[in-house]
């Protein structure tokens, strides 16, 4: 017995597919000249069919939008980040960039890896800063690591 689980990154793939579909087919109803009932008969039909049609439409963009990037997604506090979709999924990132979660909204950014080495002692900055959030957001071999107030890059010990 195969079971199909709900998930909520398959929002935004329904939302289009759906728009997509019914909002052509919403406009021929509104031609129909008449009464209110046909109209709404009109409706209830194209919601049913768009419904029968479901299956194969949702198959048909989840392999377009099937684009997943290797890599992990860093963890954002909830409210952290812009309050804003730039993404929906993996392929509308550049290069090697994923469309992650942000803490609002969802953006493209560089997923998470972890660097070979440890990161030295906290050190003082002058700032209270998040200067990195992980390793692949640091250059050539440097870590994102603790200071005494918040994180930066640092050559590893």
């Amino acid at each position: 017995m195969q079971t199909s689980h709900f998930h909520p990154q398959s929002i935004p793939l329904i939302h289009s597919v759906l728009v997509r579909v019914f909002s052509s087919r919403v406009q021929s109803c509104s031609r129909v000249q008449g009464k209110m009932k046909l109209k709404l008969l009109c409706l209830f039909t194209l919601v049913l069919l768009t419904l029968t049609e479901w299956p194969n439409l949702s198959e048909g963009a989840a392999a377009r939008n099937c684009t997943v990037k290797p890599g992990i997604c860093p963890r954002r506090k909830w409210g952290s980040g812009m309050c804003a979709e730039y993404c929906t999924k993996d392929g509308d990132c550049p290069n090697k960039e994923k469309c992650c979660y942000n803490g609002c909204g969802h953006e493209c950014i560089t997923p998470y890896t972890v660097k070979h080495g440890r990161c030295p002692m906290p050190k003082g900055t002058p700032m209270c800063a998040e200067y990195c959030y992980h390793d692949g957001e640091c250059p050539g071999e440097e870590k994102c690591c603790r200071t005494t107030c918040g994180h930066a890059c640092s050559e590893p010990c």
